[in-house]
């Protein structure tokens, strides 16, 4: 204190502004005769002034040291220049001692005389190699200084550190990019361009190409091109690079502090706490590093590899490829830990995404995504091993954390309603509204009790149909959801799969092997949640909406008849008594198939429109067949009962807000849109027709002018009656045809053979 008040050398030695702010102020403050104290806002302002100056010298500091960097890169761009045509000209060089040393050892000189071209053509190669690794070592040492000076920088705490460390540019692997181009192009230039220097012992000359008792042929000339004089030098290009990028690698590794990940690793395996989501963004982040820098030095030794110039097992036991592996051996273990912290998350916030038909669980979306990126990441490596590991760990991540909750979501013919109930709140991630069902109760004046209430409810479908049937319409938009979720995700993991075979089989067919049980595992699951999905919607239709459309078409069909009148013709053709009013009630009405329609995806509701139509086909059929009889304009009228229903049956396609849009538009019904409405509707046409073939046939049958012309009429679509159905048709007919037999009738050409 006695120092600091009497201005000593106390006082002279602040670490910087602040310290030299308090030494001032204390020595204002204890000198004798001193002036009044500085107020604190005075203090401030002094110390904003001292900083204010500070920055100013380092900004002034940082300034100079990017001048001279670029004064530095502007004197080596100018010795490039400089030695482009020293460089080419050593080469010539190279070449004519080459040329010198095959004529000599053509001409038959004396053994000293070869002995002499020889260490003359090594002497030209060595000081080639000088030259070349001179102007290497120039570039390769701007590139460890920027470098140094950044890890310099980034150990301060001044704002040039904070701008630095912000900057898109990696320097790591800026610098590493670098050093590889540069060796790339040096080697690139040695073997096959300017620089090239053929090796004249295994080349003949020119003159004797092709021609001469001693001249070889010319492909095997061209062949003999290959091997160059200049390998020598490309070895040596290969140990300064190697050295230069094993000094980047290293400085990238103790900063991006891998091992202390690694660590963090070790403890997230033991004891799985999860990770801050901060924390896994920078984890996501230091992966993309990784795999950029496992690219680089992949690109650069496969280049090695595929000259052939340096052995392989050099290569594969030099410094980049030793690190290659350590890069990639922790790679691996973050990418996994990566993968297992974003796949939790996913489950943990698991819920319903988007409106109407769109609608699926949250889950499928993000654990594909998750999957996808950490594949494409892995495969952007460049690396087999990485690949191959995370490819197998991806099949163990959706195995314990994805496909059992998938099929949670729809598991077995019979769901409960307390397990649907259970599974819509936990899994599926909405809430189920009872809200509007009970209000729905209420407002038929509460004679029934919802399914969500009935405690003896043991089959979910039957206390929905029990509840649609006294007008609740209580089918779960969870269930719907689950369905789309289903689909979705039986398709994301076909594509998946389909997508890293494709890779393996491209890129690394030497571990295609190592993956394909986990990729057959996928698509087994994929089949399998497509097999869920498919029975799902045949569920839902049999337990929610079959019986009431059986019900309906044998309460319609009372009041319809086919033994009909000319003028009765004519009444149906004007106000249709059967299809019109069917389709109306019981589809476009019908609350649980309105819910279906706005809230399963078009591909699941043109199933679940097959099946509708597949039943409403089988009940009336039977309803046919068992209280009709049929006159020839009864059969022309029920053809085009069939059609109708065809019709209607496709168009409920389109639900009433698309409908709504179309005619404002000024569009037609039937104007297809994208590639896949259009394979959709295709689709859902050709199997509602299947299914109505059996009634088309019935229609062909009764509506034949008479019954004996079975025999001679063809039918121009394929027999869905066998020999027995169809004879049992034709005994509808009325009035029956004298003196015909049917069952001695020959109905062979339009009865389907016998399963």
């Amino acid at each position: 204190a006695g120092g600091e008040a009497s201005g000593g050398p106390a006082s002279r030695r602040g670490s910087g502004p602040g310290g030299d702010l308090r030494a001032g102020g204390a020595g204002r403050r204890a000198g004798p005769g001193s002036k009044r104290p500085l107020s604190k806002e005075e203090e401030r302002k002094k110390m904003r002034e001292y900083m204010k100056t500070y920055r100013q010298v380092e900004d002034r500091r940082a300034q100079r040291k990017q001048l001279k960097h670029e004064e530095k890169l502007r004197r080596l761009q100018e010795r490039e220049q400089q030695d482009l045509p020293r460089l080419r000209r050593a080469a010539e060089i190279c070449r004519l001692v080459e040329s010198l040393r095959t004529v000599i050892a053509q001409d038959g000189a004396p053994p000293d005389s070869l002995r002499a071209a020889e260490d003359l053509s090594e002497e030209a190669i060595s000081k080639f190699s000088q030259l070349v690794c001179a102007g290497l070592d120039e570039r390769f040492t701007v590139v460890e200084d920027e470098l140094k000076a950044h890890r310099s920088l980034a150990t301060s705490t001044t704002g040039v550190a904070s701008q630095v460390e912000a900057s898109d540019d990696d320097p790591y692997l800026k610098a590493l990019s670098n050093v590889l181009q540069f060796a790339d192009n040096m080697i690139e230039k040695l073997l096959l361009g300017e620089y090239a220097v053929a090796a004249s012992a295994d080349q003949p000359s020119a003159g004797s190409a092709g021609a001469g008792p001693q001249g070889a042929p010319a492909d095997a000339a061209t062949a003999a091109v290959n091997k160059l004089a200049t390998n020598r030098i490309v070895r040596d290009v290969e140990k300064k690079t190697t050295a230069t990028a094993l000094f980047v690698l290293d400085a990238f590794f103790e900063d991006k502090k891998i091992d202390e990940w690694l660590q963090r690793v070790e403890r997230f395996r033991s004891d799985r706490r999860e990770m801050r989501r901060a924390d896994v963004d920078k984890l996501d982040e230091l992966l993309h590093d990784v795999m950029f820098a496992l690219t680089y030095c992949g690109h650069f030794t496969n280049f090695l590899r595929q000259l052939g110039v340096i052995d392989p097992s050099k290569i594969a036991s030099s410094g980049i490829t030793a690190k290659q592996l350590d890069l990639a051996s922790a790679y691996i273990q973050l990418e996994q830990m990566w993968m297992t912290c974003s796949l939790l998350k996913a489950r943990a916030f698991a819920a319903c995404d988007s409106d109407g038909s769109e609608r699926v669980n949250s889950i499928v979306g993000d654990t594909l995504f998750v999957v996808r990126k950490a594949f494409a990441r892995a495969i952007h490596t460049e690396n087999d091993l990485a690949c191959s590991a995370t490819a197998n760990h991806i099949y163990q991540l959706l195995k314990e954390h994805y496909s059992e909750d998938v099929l949670t979501l729809l598991q077995g013919r019979s769901i409960r309603l307390a397990e649907d109930l259970e599974l819509a709140e936990l899994i599926a991630g909405i809430e189920v509204d009872d809200r509007e069902d009970r209000g729905g109760a209420a407002g038929a004046g509460g004679a029934a009790q919802s399914p969500a209430e009935s405690e003896g409810a043991e089959d979910w479908f039957a206390a929905a149909l029990e509840s649609d049937l006294q007008g609740l319409g209580t089918l779960s938009s969870a269930l719907l959801v689950a369905v789309n979720t289903a689909e979705l995700s039986a398709n994301y993991m076909s594509d998946f799969v389909y997508e890293v075979r494709y890779q393996f089989e491209n890129r690394f067919p030497n571990q295609a092997a190592g993956v394909e049980m986990a990729l057959q595992e996928l698509q087994a699951t994929a089949e399998l949640h497509e097999r869920v999905r498919l029975r799902a919607i045949q569920d839902i239709v049999s337990g929610c909406l079959k019986p009431s459309l059986e019900l309906k078409v044998g309460e319609y069909m009372q009041g319809v008849t086919y033994n009909v009148s000319h003028a009765m013709f004519e009444m149906y053709e004007r106000e249709d008594p059967f299809v019109s009013k069917f389709i109306r009630d019981q589809l476009v009405s019908s609350r649980n198939f309105s819910k279906c329609q706005r809230n399963l995806t078009k591909s699941n509701y043109c199933v679940l429109l097959a099946a509708v139509a597949k039943v409403v086909a089988a009940a009336w059929e039977a309803e046919l067949l068992r209280s009709q009889t049929f006159n020839e304009l009864g059969g022309l009228r029920l053809d085009q009962d069939v059609r109708e229903m065809v019709r209607c049956i496709c168009d409920c396609y389109l639900t009433p807000e698309e409908k709504a849009e179309r005619e404002a538009a000024g569009a037609p019904m039937d104007d297809e849109g994208d590639e896949q409405e259009v394979a959709d509707r295709d689709s859902l046409r050709q199997q509602v027709r299947d299914h109505f073939a059996r009634l088309t046939q019935v229609a062909f049958l009764v509506g034949l002018e008479r019954t004996s012309h079975v025999e001679r009429v063809p039918y121009s679509l394929p027999p869905a009656l066998t020999a027995a159905e169809a004879r049992a048709v034709l005994r509808l007919r009325v009035p029956a045809e004298a003196g015909v037999d049917i069952a001695a009738l020959d109905v062979s050409g339009v009865a389907a053979a016998s399963p």
